[in-house]
Parts: C-alpha cells; sequence; structure tokens
C-alpha cells in the first residue's frame, strides 16, 4: 500500500537528526490521520503496556495534538503549508489556524513516523506551540538515533513564525518537558510556560541553523 505520506506533498521540509534527516510533513487528510493514529497505536505497543513518566507524556501529548488538529480540520481552520497559512491570514488577520507536522524518517524500516508537533496561529498573530512529541522507545534510547528532533522542530516553528511575522512564541510544558525548552528559554515567566518573543525566537532559530551548519561542515 502507497504510504499517505508522498514527496509529492506541498509542504516538505528536512531536519537532521543524529543519524541522518527526518522530512517534515503537514497533516491535510484524513488517510493521514488513519495512519497517524495507527503508528501511535505501535508506539504504544513498543513500550509493552509499561510506560516511563516521559514515555508517557510523548504518547498523551501525541494523540492529544492529533485530536485538536481534527477538530480544526472539521471547521477548516488547519494549512497544509506555510503558503496556506500565509494566504488564510492574507485573507482575515485573525483567522486562528491550526497545523500539525509530521516528522517521517523515510530511511527507517520501523518506525518510519518518529514524531510530531501541532502548533496554532492565534487571533492576535502569535504562535500557540501545542504539542512536540517524540517515539517514546527511540528517543530514550542511548545515542537515539533521532536525537535532535525537538530541536528541529523547534527550529521548524522558529522558521513559520519569523515568516507570518508572529509576535512571539507561546506554549505550557510538563512536568517532564521543562527539561527540554530551558535549554532555549532562560528565565521562564512561570515553570509550566514558554515565552519566546521574536527578539528571541529568531535569533534562536539562526543558532540551530548555525549548530547545523558547524555540524555538517565538520562531518559529525
Amino acid at each position: 500500500m502507497a504510504t499517505p505520506w508522498s514527496k509529492s506533498e506541498p509542504q516538505v521540509v528536512t531536519v537532521p537528526v543524529r543519524k541522518g534527516s527526518v522530512e517534515i510533513f503537514y497533516a491535510n487528510s484524513d488517510e493521514q490521520i488513519d495512519d497517524l493514529n495507527e503508528e501511535i497505536d505501535r508506539w504504544e505497543d513498543s513500550i509493552e503496556g509499561n510506560p516511563g513518566p516521559i514515555q508517557r507524556d510523548s504518547l498523551e501529548l501525541a494523540r492529544y495534538g492529533i485530536r485538536r488538529w481534527q477538530e480544526s480540520y472539521s471547521q477548516q481552520r488547519t494549512a497544509k503549508s506555510v503558503v496556506q497559512l500565509q494566504e488564510m491570514i492574507n485573507d482575515n488577520p485573525y483567522s486562528e489556524v491550526r497545523v500539525l507536522a509530521v516528522a517521517r524518517a523515510s530511511w527507517r524500516r520501523s518506525p518510519k513516523i518518529v514524531g510530531l508537533c501541532t502548533f496554532r496561529r492565534t487571533w492576535c498573530k502569535n504562535i500557540n506551540l501545542e504539542v512536540i512529541a517524540a517515539h517514546p522507545v527511540l528517543d530514550e534510547m542511548k545515542n537515539s538515533p533521532i536525537s535532535g528532533l525537538g530541536t528541529g522542530l523547534l527550529h521548524h516553528v522558529c522558521s513559520v513564525a519569523e515568516a507570518i511575522e508572529a509576535d512571539a512564541i507561546w506554549g505550557e510544558c510538563t512536568q517532564n518537558s521543562a527539561k527540554f525548552y530551558s535549554l532555549f528559554v532562560a528565565k521562564p515567566i512561570v515553570q509550566d510556560l514558554i515565552i519566546l518573543r521574536k527578539a528571541d525566537y529568531v535569533p534562536l532559530k539562526e543558532k540551530i541553523g548555525t549548530k547545523w551548519q558547524e555540524r555538517q561542515g565538520s562531518g559529525l
């Protein structure tokens, strides 16, 4: 059966991880969501019913992000590309638009879907970063093959924020994701909330991009 995540999709971005790179697709069909839900079920099977706290977060956040996207999709408030997102904002500056970005490692035999990210453009020109979730087993492995995926997804959100001239990126973090976000947010307003204003997220995007270039140049 052909994969619903075809390279002919309008939004294909790649981000580097330890073992190569992953492709970022924007969900845009019920068929893709059916495939994604099946993959998340396999994520759960892979931890044999005994998840640690971080693994449980990954599963719960992934399912939460999919549900929220489905709600918006039923209301025609999702975007399948950055270009479409910009068009929707131009048509209505107060548009609330949600995006579900799926990370797919085509070089893996299984699993290929290794993470996802859900974010929403709010009516007041901000981006609400709702979910970043990675495969609960691969992400926790020593020398994980997908190490760097969370950073790559955050870089992508920063790039979208810059493209649509968002004033800020904000979102809640869980007890177990706070450590990850603390790498990028020096002084959180409160412990469960991250805020990156434009003066923060643009340099952050550039810093991550520079590190990628340096790593590529060194052959690591």
